[in-house]
């Protein structure tokens, strides 16, 4: 997967570079490369946007909403998505709960926890102090 997206990484880098090279030749020379293909890769290039623009609308109007199984399906995808989005989001509030509370009889807190500490209580009394003013 990572070696995958390194790979469309370079190739975009690769292609804007391209293109940009391009750009930089026909401004320098004044001339327009392939200017009998653009018409042509113009329209394709619309036609994909408006296709890619009505297809979340044909899927919803002609397949949701026609056929129940297909909602139901979707409604049970997006239940199961948020739940598993919840538990994912308190695994990583206990892990950071775990990681940033002081352990009683353990491993002293290092410098920069305390640090952070310190910061943070300085925050929380000028906060108080602005709030009880107004």
């Amino acid at each position: 997967m990572v070696l995958t997206l390194i790979i469309v990484l370079y190739v975009s880098i690769a292609g804007m570079v391209l293109l940009i090279g391009i750009k930089r030749f026909e401004l320098k020379t004044g001339r327009v490369l392939a200017s009998s293909v653009r018409p042509a890769l113009a329209r394709v290039s619309h036609s994909t946007v408006l296709w890619g623009k009505q297809f979340p609308y044909f899927v919803g109007r002609y397949f949701i909403q026609k056929t129940p199984v297909a909602r139901v399906a979707l409604q049970r995808m997006l239940a199961r998505g948020l739940v598993w989005t919840e538990h994912l989001l308190e695994q990583m509030l206990h892990t950071l709960r775990r990681g940033t509370t002081p352990q009683k009889g353990g491993t002293p807190v290092s410098d920069f926890l305390r640090e952070v500490t310190e910061h943070k209580r300085t925050l929380l009394r000028t906060v108080h102090r602005t709030k009880e003013k107004k």
